[in-house]
């Protein structure tokens, strides 16, 4: 069945969060630190004295003057993709699927990668399952998605393979057909029974759908064929942990961090779900660990990482909920503020904030906070029907039946929306 909102968040796309972040083409290109590799390489970086540190010989000199050249380049571009020519280098094999790979994913030039495909298939005589897949994939990349489904069908009937099986699947998930999708897993599952990632990619699908329960079991299928799969273990310790078993859940976070994934957001998930297994002497040590490394994280570029600040965000929110289970409201308040302060597009600290500035009695701030998180984050419910509370106790009855209708537009099944859409129409009855 579906997520229920008021017990697992969504994300800005309506999703239920699934506990772990897909890689998508956000991703920062490879090249983007290629310059600062080189003149690292080119470095010595040696004790004085030692083999690595000696000054380079007359025949190294000559050798690494290709280097020194790139470290002194600016742009740090190994190849110059416009000066390539891609007929010629089609015939070479090997390294044509290498300089393929590298305008595909290092130069993120899909164009010139489908270019080099063509004319390397056409010389394969259009039998070759790899090139195809190329294409697929450069295609995709052009956003022309049925171009690039013709191409992987195709190379699936020449060579069955697991790789053109899972960008097959992206492929139609962009298309929304995720039915299709399943489908075609279920077959391709048939011939690879035993391959982790044809299961996983099932798994994923049954979360776009919202069949919680049925990805469930999929990643735990996915753990038995491997054990140590990041995704998997992520997105079975949120579903323990949003399923009332936060206990459980910390077992898995407790093996990510045995495998060596010391993150600040598995940290913040784990001081999270010690908090709510009453072990309260661990979990605020957990939080005050995934700051120190939402802070190093931030550190370590020349510019601030938003995806570290957000994180960071997430902690002081979450320290909110500690301190309301704790039953202080100044000092939830004031990590609340830190949160908005870190993340200023954090809609669930602005609506927070929001009802403990009603609390407090100070209802025109808390009309200005619901304001806001309306304005930042329309995928919320809570903002809408907090600001219809307020305005049906201020005697707005006009604005509160709009607010309580679009609460229910975002999550038609809230009850205490629907009870309060049922008072206004039975005060508007009686006036």
């Amino acid at each position: 069945g579906g997520a229920d909102q008021n017990v697992r968040p969504v994300s800005s796309a309506g999703r239920p969060l699934t506990g772990f972040a897909r890689p998508g083409s956000g991703r920062p290109l490879s090249s983007a630190g290629a310059g600062d590799a080189v003149a690292t390489a080119f470095g010595t970086r040696g004790r004085a004295g030692t083999a690595s540190a000696r000054p380079a010989t007359t025949l190294g000199r000559e050798v690494r003057l290709a280097t020194a050249s790139l470290a002194a380049d600016s742009s740090g571009s190994f190849i110059d993709p416009a000066r390539l020519n891609l007929q010629r280098l089609a015939r070479h094999g090997a390294l044509a699927e290498t300089m393929a790979e590298y305008l595909l994913l290092v130069c993120a030039d899909p164009k010139l990668a489908l270019e080099l495909g063509a004319e390397a298939t056409k010389l394969h005589a259009f039998r070759s399952w790899w090139w195809k897949l190329l294409l697929g994939r450069a295609y995709l990349k052009l956003g022309l998605f049925r171009e690039a489904e013709r191409q992987l069908r195709s190379s699936l009937r020449d060579q069955d393979m697991v790789a053109t099986h899972l960008e097959l699947v992206k492929v139609l998930a962009r298309l929304d057909v995720p039915q299709t999708a399943l489908v075609h897993l279920s077959s391709a599952l048939e011939q690879h029974p035993d391959e982790p990632k044809l299961v996983l990619s099932v798994a994923r699908l049954h979360d776009m759908l919202g069949n919680s329960q049925d990805a469930s079991a999929f990643y735990h299928q996915v753990l038995r064929l491997d054990a140590s799969n990041i995704e998997a273990l992520s997105c079975v310790a949120a579903n323990h942990f949003y399923g009332d078993q936060p206990e459980v859940g910390l077992r898995y976070y407790r093996r990510l961090v045995q495998m060596g994934v010391n993150t600040c957001e598995v940290w913040n998930n784990m001081g999270l779900c010690t908090f709510y297994s009453s072990q309260y002497d661990m979990a605020l040590g957990c939080f005050e660990r995934a700051l120190e490394l939402a802070a190093q994280e931030q550190g370590e570029g020349a510019e601030p990482d938003p995806s570290a600040r957000a994180s960071e965000a997430d902690v002081w929110f979450n320290l909110s909920h500690v301190a309301l289970g704790l039953g202080d409201l100044s000092l939830a308040s004031q990590a609340l503020r830190v949160c908005c302060s870190v993340d200023p597009m954090h809609a669930e600290a602005v609506a927070n904030l929001a009802v403990l500035e009603a609390r407090r009695g100070d209802l025109g701030s808390a009309q200005t906070s619901l304001d806001r998180a309306q304005r930042i984050g329309s995928h919320l419910y809570e903002p809408f029907f907090n600001g219809a509370l307020l305005a049906f106790k201020v005697g707005n009855i006009v604005d509160a039946f709009a607010l309580a209708q679009s609460s229910l537009s975002t999550f038609p099944r809230h009850a205490d929306s629907l009870d309060l859409l049922d008072q206004l129409k039975e005060t508007a009855s009686k006036s």
